[in-house]
Parts: C-alpha cells; sequence; structure tokens
C-alpha cells in the first residue's frame, strides 16, 4: 500500500557514513559493474525520480527530492550523476553522494545525449534500468531518437536479482525505518482521541516519525469499517476502532506498519503472524498469501475479507514496494535476506509490520 506522494521530499536528506560509509557503494559499483560485463553491456543508464529512487541510490546513495536524477555506470571506471538541480546547489549534493562527478540539468535528455557521446557510447549497448514505466515518454523518444545507433536494453531484472538480498548494512537501515514505524504508531495511541480530527492527530504521528529520523511518511487511516485513505477533517468518532497505515524512510530505506486502536484486531493479527511464520527462505510468495488466507477463511470466509483489496504484502527496501508480491498462486521465491512489508486490513481492523527472512 502507498499515500499519497509528496511534491517535494521535506525530511531531514542526509547521508550517514557511519552505518553507510563509502566502502559499501564501492562494493555495491564492483557487483553493478560485473553485471553489466556479464550481460555484454558497455555501461547502463539508470534512473530514478522522488517516488521510486532505487537505481539511483543503490549506486550513489542520491535521493532526487524533485523531479529525476539519471546515473551513468560504465562497465569501468567511475559514475557519473545528472541531477535536476541548480549549479548553486552542488556543494550541498555533493555531501549525499559518494558520486564525485555530479553535472545539474534542467533538460534531462540534452544532457543525457551530451554525456553519452561524451563518453563514446554512441555506437554501444547500454542497459536501461528503472526507465521503464518511468522516464517520461517524450524524454525517451528525444534521448534515443538522437542516438538511433546506440543498442538499448532493458535491466531492471537483473538488477532487482542483485539487490534482493540486503546487506547487513542495508538490513540495518530497514529496521531503523521500522522503529520510526513503531515511533509513529505509538504516538498514534495518545494522538488519535475521539473529537480530535483525523488531520490533527497524524500530524502527530508525522512529527513524532520525522524527530526518530524519516525522511518521508506516508499515512493511510479508517475509521469503524471505513477504507484507508489520507487523514481528512473528519474528527476521530467516539466508539469506533481506528485503523492506521504507516511507512516510513530513514536513509532511502522504507518499512511499513498497521495498528488498531480502539478495537479488536485479533484475527488480522492472527493471519499476520502466519505469513510470518510461512515466510521462510526458499518458500514462495503464494505460500504465504496461503498462510493468511487459511486463517482468514476459517474464521469468515475469505471472500467477506477485505484483505485482497489491500493486498497482503510485497518486498520493501529502496522502493516501498518491490518484489515478490505476495499474492494468491505466486510462484515468487523468497529469498534469503528479502525485507517483506506484510499487512492484513480487514474492516475496523489492521495489522502490520516488517521483517527479513532467513
Amino acid at each position: 500500500m502507498q499515500g499519497q506522494h509528496p511534491v517535494i521530499k521535506r525530511g531531514g536528506i542526509y547521508w550517514d557514513q557511519a552505518a553507510l560509509p563509502p566502502a559499501v557503494f564501492e562494493e555495491r559499483l564492483r557487483r553493478v559493474q560485473a553485471a553489466i560485463a556479464e550481460a555484454g553491456d558497455d555501461a547502463w543508464l539508470m534512473y530514478g525520480d522522488g517516488q521510486r529512487y532505487a537505481p539511483v541510490a543503490y549506486v550513489g546513495h542520491f535521493l532526487p527530492r524533485t523531479r529525476s536524477a539519471l546515473a551513468l555506470v560504465p562497465r569501468s571506471g567511475k559514475p557519473i550523476l545528472l541531477a535536476s538541480v541548480g549549479p548553486r546547489d552542488l556543494p550541498a549534493v555533493k555531501t549525499l553522494t559518494p558520486i564525485e562527478d555530479i553535472r545539474p540539468f534542467s533538460q534531462l535528455p540534452r544532457e543525457a545525449i551530451r554525456l553519452l557521446t561524451e563518453q563514446r557510447l554512441g555506437q554501444a549497448q547500454v542497459g536501461l534500468v528503472g526507465a521503464r514505466g518511468q522516464l517520461p515518454v517524450a524524454e525517451w523518444q528525444a534521448i534515443s531518437s538522437e542516438l538511433p545507433e546506440v543498442h538499448w536494453q532493458q535491466r531492471d531484472d537483473i538488477f532487482n536479482t542483485l539487490r534482493a538480498a540486503k546487506e547487513p548494512s542495508e538490513q540495518a537501515m530497514i529496521r531503523k525505518a521500522y522503529e520510526a514505524v513503531q515511533t509513529g504508531l505509538d504516538a498514534a495511541s495518545h494522538s488519535v482521541k475521539p473529537g480530535v480530527s483525523l488531520r490533527q492527530a497524524l500530524a502527530e504521528v508525522d512529527k513524532a516519525m520525522r524527530q526518530a529520523g524519516a525522511e518521508d511518511v506516508r499515512l493511510l487511516v479508517a475509521t469503524g469499517s471505513g477504507r484507508l485513505r489520507p487523514a481528512g477533517d473528519t474528527a476521530v468518532p467516539s466508539g469506533q476502532s481506528v485503523s492506521l497505515f504507516a511507512a516510513a524512510e530513514v536513509q532511502r530505506y522504507w518499512a511499513e506498519g498497521g495498528r488498531t486502536y480502539g478495537g479488536s484486531a485479533t484475527l488480522a493479527q492472527q493471519a499476520l503472524d502466519a505469513m510470518a511464520a510461512a515466510a521462510k527462505p526458499g518458500g514462495t510468495a503464494g505460500a504465504v498469501a496461503a498462510a493468511a488466507r487459511a486463517v482468514l477463511s476459517s474464521a469468515t470466509g475469505w471472500e467477506n475479507t477485505s484483505a485482497d483489496e489491500y493486498g497482503l504484502g510485497h518486498g520493501i527496501g529502496l522502493d516501498q514496494e518491490e518484489p515478490p508480491v505476495i499474492a494468491p498462486g505466486s510462484a515468487e521465491r523468497v529469498a534469503e535476506g528479502v525485507a517483506l512489508a506484510l499487512h492484513v486490513a480487514l474492516p475496523g481492523s489492521i495489522a502490520g509490520t516488517t521483517l527479513i527472512t532467513g
């Protein structure tokens, strides 16, 4: 599940080098360049924007506050970053990434064409990562039409496999993000009170999560058996349960959770616990979903729940939603070291957690 995406990131964006030292990114660059060579490519163009930035964050820890960024990773040598910033912002940008060669742009196609030509890649085989479904069609057409002799290859599958299992430093950041989620859910137990507007109550939750280090926060709330949605000015009703879904991003890494206030979430929690127990390395995402279905169908009949509508979970990390998708019948494998965000949303209750397999 995803809440409303902000127009601009407004959290405390910085690079915690104690948690993610430059050596982490040096090793990642070696792995990416080995993958580039194995695929027979000369370079990869790795694209990200303010909502889905995993490719550029993986190799350079960079997080676009607005618009987009593009990293050129050659088969050998150092990467180059194109960032949607002004020249006067470069000193600040350099504190966020280990990539040394950072170039601002106002028109991405023009600068991307110039960069590929400069690097003598006008007739090369270039892999694309993160561009499919994200890079605006007009910008892609402008780039590809000016470079007709480049052999473009989609490499998202290779990249996703490369980063599926989370490194120890990544696991630590996901756990830290989950701590921020729990901080927010704890704050809600005090701020969500009858008569208080949902917007005001969740503003306190947002504040608590950002004080815990969150760069971005997503919140969805429901009263009674209503649907999860962004908070409005409706007052918290007396005598009804409140369901809260929370997600936080810390040092580019996401985690999610969910909790119910003023009502029982026993069934949702039982289904969640069953999924957590089934999320074992080597198993399938479908088996994890089946564990929740078994609990829910024995109690209510699966067809009478809203869990299908909200989904049961997915991988999580630099993207808020990553493979595998926890869905009935899915044959996607659950690898060791994969981070999973699991949730069960029922009328009047929700339970959610983030865990790392293995």
